[in-house]
C-alpha cells in the first residue's frame, strides 16, 4: 500500500487553513499545542497507519475472524495494530490531560482517524466504536461506571461495542424484544438476542464492554410497548469483582459470525444475552447496569447513534480519498495508448491521466472524496465549537447544526464514496476487477456505509421528517445563514460571483421544494421524495463547502502551491457545471408532487 492514502496537503488545508483547529484546544492542553505540535501528531499517526493497519488491509480481507468453541480468533497483526494505536495514545485524544489525555479537539480527533481509515477501515472502526461507547458512558454514566469502563476504554485497554438490533427490529428500534429483569441495587439481568454488534467478541481487549438496548418491565411485570419502554444498559463481558482480581464470565455467548462483503476485519457476530451458557453469581442472566434514566433509553441512545454516523460518514470520506489516491498514482503510471492528435504508431505511449476521460473519472473523484472528508470535519468542527464556543447562543447555534448535517455528512458521503470507489475501479480497468487489485476491496468495504449506523432511506427519513423542524426550522435557517456569508464574500470576487449566484439560485429552489414538503397534507407522498431530498440536499451542502474552500484557497494563495489551489479550482467548477444541476433537476422534478411510488398495487411489482 503506498505511504499515505489521505493526501496530506489538503488534510492540512482543512484542517489549518479552512477549520483553524487550533482554536478550539481544551484549556489545559493551550500551551502543549499548536499548528506545528498538531502537524507533527498527523505524522504519527500517517506512520502508524502506513506501518501497522496498512500492510494488514490484505490480511484481514483474506484471513476472516473464526468462531471456535466460543472463542473468536483473529490474525495477529489486527492485535498489534490496535495495541500500537492505543500505546501511541489515539485513544484518549480528546480526553483532559489531567485525565490522561492530550486535551486535543474532536477535529483533529476525526482527522487522525481518517488517516487510519484510509488505511484499514475494518481495525480502525474497533476504536471508532469504543469511543462512540466511551463518550456516552461519560456523559450519562456514574462516577464508578466512568472510572471502571470509560476511562479504561479512553486508554484502550477495553473496547465498547452498539448491541442495538434484533431479528425483528433492524431500523425499527420499537420492536426490540430483549429484556432487563431488575437484580439488586441498581443490577438488572438481561435476556434477549443480538444481531450486527460490531467488534462484539475478540482477544484483543481487557474487556468488551456492550451497550444494550433493552426493555424493563413496569412494577405488575408488564413491558411498556414502543421506543417509550426503552432503556440502555452497560453490560460487560467480564465482570469484575472487589479489587478486580476476581473475574467473572458474564451470560452473553457468541452465536455466530457474519460473512460480510467488506470489513472483513471486524467482527461482525450475532450474541446472545442470558441464556444460562455462564452463570455470574450462580444464575441465567447476563448482568447489567442502567445507562441514563429509566425507560428513556433514547436520549443516551442518540448521543450514541449520532457519533456512529458521524464515524460512518468519515470513514466512507477516507475510503473514497484512498480509492482516489491509488487511481491517482496508477494513471500517472500506467501506459496506454496515444495522444487523441498524435496518429503515430510509434510514438511512446502516454500515462492515462493524459487521457481526457481518465481526467473525467478523477475529478469526479476529487470532487466526492475531497468534498466529503470537508464535510465530515466540519461537523467535527461543529462538535468542538458546542462544548467550547465563548457563549451560549453560539454552542447552541453549533449544537443544531451539527444535528442537520450529522445524516447528511454520513448519507451523502456514504452514497458518493462508493461511487468515487467504483471510478477507482474503472480508471485500473480489467486488473480493477481482480482481488489483487486494492480498489476492488475499497469497493467492497464503501458498501457498506449506506446501510450501517441507520441505512440511506432511513436517515433520509430522519432528515425530512425531525431534523428540518428542530426548534422549528431553526437548524435549517442557521444554515441558510451561514451558507449566505459564503455568498456575500463570493460575490465580491471576480472569478467566484458566478458559482455564488449558481448556488444562490440552488439554495432558493431547495427551500421551495422543502416548504412544499414540510406542508403537504399527504405526508406519503412526502415521505416517498425523501431520498431524492437527502440527494439534492447533500450537493448543495457540498456545492456550498467547495465555494467556501475556493474563496480560503484565494485567502492563501500568496504563500500555497499554485497547482494545490488550480486543483481546488478545477474540482469547483467541474462541481457546478456537472453535480450541481443535478440536484437543481431533482428538486424541479419533486416540485411535480410525483404520486407514482405510491399510487399502485404491491401486487402490481
Amino acid at each position: 500500500m503506498p505511504t499515505s492514502l489521505i493526501n496530506r496537503k489538503t488534510l492540512d488545508f482543512l484542517l489549518f487553513d479552512w477549520l483553524k483547529a487550533d482554536q478550539y484546544l481544551h484549556h489545559s492542553a493551550k500551551q502543549m499545542h499548536h499548528r506545528a505540535s498538531l502537524a507533527a501528531l498527523l505524522d504519527r499517526a500517517a506512520a502508524l497507519a502506513a506501518e501497522k493497519l496498512g500492510p494488514c488491509q490484505r490480511l484481514s480481507d483474506e484471513h476472516e475472524p473464526v468462531l471456535e468453541h466460543g472463542i473468536v480468533s483473529m490474525p495477529p497483526e489486527i492485535r498489534n495494530a490496535l495495541h500500537a494505536m492505543r500505546d501511541q495514545g489515539f485513544f484518549g485524544l480528546t480526553q483532559s490531560t489531567n485525565d490522561g489525555g492530550q486535551g486535543l479537539p474532536v477535529l483533529v480527533e476525526r482527522a487522525c482517524f481518517a488517516l487510519f481509515a484510509a488505511a484499514n477501515p475494518a481495525v480502525a472502526a474497533y476504536p471508532q466504536i469504543s469511543l462512540a461507547c466511551a463518550r456516552t458512558i461519560q456523559h450519562w454514566g456514574t462516577p464508578a461506571q466512568i472510572s471502571q469502563y470509560a476511562k479504561p476504554m479512553f486508554a484502550g485497554r477495553m473496547f465498547g461495542t452498539m448491541c442495538l438490533a434484533e431479528q425483528q427490529a433492524g431500523s425499527s428500534l420499537g420492536d426490540i424484544e430483549t429484556r432487563a429483569v431488575p437484580d439488586g441495587p441498581n443490577a438488572y439481568r438481561l435476556y434477549g438476542h443480538k444481531m450486527w454488534v460490531a467488534g462484539g467478541a475478540h482477544t484483543m481487549a481487557d474487556n468488551i464492554v456492550h451497550l444494550v438496548l433493552a426493555r424493563v418491565p413496569d412494577d405488575h411485570g408488564n413491558l411498556i410497548p414502543g421506543v417509550r419502554g426503552l432503556s440502555l444498559f452497560l453490560v460487560p463481558a467480564l465482570i469484575r469483582h472487589g479489587n478486580g482480581e476476581t473475574v467473572t464470565q458474564n451470560d452473553i455467548a457468541v452465536t455466530g459470525i457474519n460473512r460480510t462483503m467488506g470489513y472483513r476485519g471486524l467482527v461482525n457476530c450475532s450474541l446472545s444475552f442470558g441464556e444460562g451458557v455462564h452463570r455470574p453469581g450462580g444464575k441465567a442472566g447476563a448482568t447489567g447496569w442502567l445507562i441514563g434514566p429509566l425507560h428513556r433509553g433514547l436520549a443516551p441512545l442518540l448521543q450514541l447513534m449520532n457519533e456512529a454516523r458521524a464515524g460512518t460518514g468519515l470513514f466512507a470520506a477516507s475510503i473514497a480519498s484512498a480509492g482516489y489516491q491509488l487511481s491517482l498514482r496508477y494513471a500517472k503510471e500506467r501506459r496506454q495508448g496515444r495522444a487523441w492528435a498524435d496518429k503515430s504508431a510509434t510514438s511512446p505511449q502516454i500515462p492515462i491521466i493524459q487521457h481526457e476521460d481518465v481526467r473525467r473519472m478523477l475529478l469526479r473523484q476529487k470532487c466526492y472524496s475531497e468534498g466529503a472528508l470537508a464535510l465530515s470535519l466540519y461537523c467535527a468542527r461543529l462538535s468542538d465549537e458546542e462544548s467550547a464556543a465563548p457563549d451560549a447562543d453560539l454552542r447552541r447555534h453549533a449544537t443544531l447544526l451539527r444535528e442537520l448535517l450529522t445524516p447528511v455528512a454520513k448519507c451523502w458521503s456514504a452514497q458518493w464514496g462508493l461511487q468515487a470507489n467504483h471510478l477507482a475501479i474503472q480508471i485500473f480497468g480489467g486488473i480493477g476487477y481482480t482481488r489483487q487489485c486494492p480498489a476492488e476491496q475499497l469497493f467492497r468495504d464503501s458498501r457498506l456505509n449506506a446501510i450501517q449506523q441507520g441505512t440511506h432511506g432511513v436517515q433520509a427519513l430522519e432528515l425530512l421528517s425531525k431534523k428540518l423542524r428542530l426548534e422549528d426550522g431553526t437548524a435549517l435557517e442557521l444554515l441558510g445563514e451561514t451558507m449566505h456569508k459564503t455568498l456575500l464574500k463570493a460575490g465580491q470576487h471576480d472569478v467566484l460571483a458566478v458559482h455564488g449566484k449558481h448556488l444562490a439560485r440552488a439554495m432558493h429552489l431547495l427551500a421551495r421544494v422543502t416548504r412544499q414538503l414540510l406542508s403537504d397534507d399527504q405526508q406519503q407522498r412526502a415521505m416517498a421524495q425523501a431520498s431524492p431530498y437527502m440527494e439534492a440536499f447533500g450537493h448543495i451542502v457540498v456545492a456550498w463547502i467547495w465555494l467556501d474552500l475556493a474563496l480560503c484557497c484565494d485567502q492563501i494563495a500568496a504563500r500555497t502551491d499554485a497547482h494545490f489551489c488550480a486543483g481546488k479550482l478545477a474540482a469547483l467548477d467541474y462541481f457546478y457545471l456537472w453535480e450541481l444541476p443535478v440536484a437543481e433537476l431533482t428538486l424541479n422534478q419533486m416540485m411535480q408532487a410525483d404520486k407514482s411510488v405510491i399510487g399502485f398495487s404491491d401486487l402490481s411489482f
